[in-house]
């Protein structure tokens, strides 16, 4: 049996009634809005964080360049919104051009060597649903990170490497990112322009941004990479930036735009005071709900979920994963199943470059010294193989937390950030 959207508040109801103490049910608060996406696009736009209007930061000839996250609930009404406000400010739209990734992956080892035709479904679905909501004359294009013709030079880096990025930035008057914020502790995300770099970039760059090391979101690996990206942006003269902060069950909490250090601020702050939550001790199960999203939900999905999942479990804490998800792991979770040991898996994960290595980590890492159970649409006998408990339902789960003395609920993972009583952030 496959959960439904409404999972997380059945759960919170059944788990009240049962006999384990529910320490905390975290995401179940909802976001209901009266305006519709674009009226709420539209308010934002006209009041700016420190930033002045922007059609006077524009002029009719500007060529711009919109830079969105795939991952955007009601991304194509977003971007519309942001497309018709800058046509009435005179900007001719055959001087629009929005760019996006190949792939919602992290590594630069997805699609190489086969070209933009095998780019990801979630990339396609979002292109198709862009075209039925925008004028014909808004070019929508995918970059292809092999094609060195729709590359250009921007600068070279502090090492003397070449930046090469698509080449609508480069020659871009404006480039805007449209970003999902997200807190730092989330493993292969860089900050305010993630939408832009590296996804826009070379194959090379990409696979050095997959590094293993910039997997770990605390890391000082990771925050430079995090400043690189950041630079990338000043680089491109890029001041203006969209941001949508998340809301449970495929909804926007907020909507901020304007220049980004003080975007990023008040997102950090609306971001926190939406998705945080603390409890005072870890739990022996911690039950977590994945937000349905704009698109299927994935392992990347999971992985990220699953990240530093085990600073709210205790020694002997046991994780379960309630998700849509149909499809098989991928290459380097295969290495889970394939290893003598989680030990040995998670070295020949950390030494490999696979497109599902950042899942392949927190996967083992949780299995090394937890249990792991899994509802979801994926064969039972399958999950089995990677030392995955099998789950078959709502009720099942309800058993489940019925062993252990104290459960927490998340809901909408991977957004909530849950700190114990030393003041760990967990995301």
């Amino acid at each position: 049996m496959q959960p439904n959207l409404s999972v997380g508040a059945e759960l919170a109801s059944r788990l009240a009634e049962s006999s384990t103490e529910l320490v905390g049910c975290v995401g179940l608060n909802r976001f209901e809005s009266n305006e519709s996406i674009a009226e709420r696009v539209a308010a934002a736009l006209d009041t700016p964080i420190e930033y002045p209007q922007l059609e006077d930061a524009l002029t009719p000839d500007d060529r711009i360049t919109l830079v969105p996250s795939v991952e955007l609930p009601h991304g194509a009404e977003v971007v519309s919104a942001l497309v018709d406000y800058l046509v009435e400010a005179q900007i001719d739209p055959r001087r629009i051009v929005v760019v996006l990734p190949a792939s919602t992956k992290r590594s630069g080892e997805t699609n190489a060597g086969v070209g933009i035709a095998e780019v990801d479904s979630i990339v396609t679905d979002f292109r198709d649903e862009l075209l039925q909501w925008l004028d014909s004359e808004i070019k929508v294009e995918i970059h292809d990170p092999d094609n060195e013709i729709e590359l250009a030079y921007l600068a070279a880096d502090a090492e003397g490497r070449p930046i090469v990025l698509n080449r609508h930035l480069v020659e871009a008057d404006v480039v805007i990112p449209i970003g999902l914020f997200r807190t730092g502790a989330v493993p292969g995300y860089f900050g305010m322009f993630d939408s832009v770099y590296p996804r826009l970039s070379n194959r090379e760059t990409q696979a050095r941004f997959s590094d293993t090391k910039a997997l770990d979101p605390r890391g000082r690996h990771r925050k430079r990479l995090v400043a690189e990206a950041d630079h990338i942006g000043w680089l491109l003269g890029s001041l203006f930036t969209v941001q949508l902060i998340p809301g449970p069950e495929a909804t926007v909490a907020d909507i901020l735009v304007g220049q980004v250090e003080p975007v990023r601020s008040r997102a950090i702050e609306v971001y926190t005071s939406f998705w945080h939550h603390q409890i005072d001790r870890p739990v022996d199960l911690a039950i977590l709900v994945l937000d349905p999203g704009p698109s299927r939900q994935n392992w990347q999905q999971l992985g990220e979920a699953l990240s530093g999942m085990e600073n709210l479990l205790r020694p002997e804490g046991s994780v379960a994963v309630c998700t849509r998800m149909v499809d098989p792991p991928g290459d380097a979770i295969d290495l889970i199943r394939d290893a003598p040991s989680h030990e040995v898996a998670l070295e020949q994960i950390r030494q490999s470059s696979l497109p599902d290595a950042a899942e392949a980590l927190q996967l083992a890492s949780i299995l090394e010294k937890h249990s792991l159970f899994l509802l979801s649409g994926i064969d039972p006998y399958l999950i089995e193989e990677y030392g995955i408990a099998p789950v078959e339902s709502i009720d099942e789960l309800v058993r489940l937390a019925d062993r252990f003395d104290a459960t927490l609920l998340i809901n909408g993972a991977p957004f909530p950030s849950i700190t114990l009583h030393t003041g760990e952030a967990v995301s």
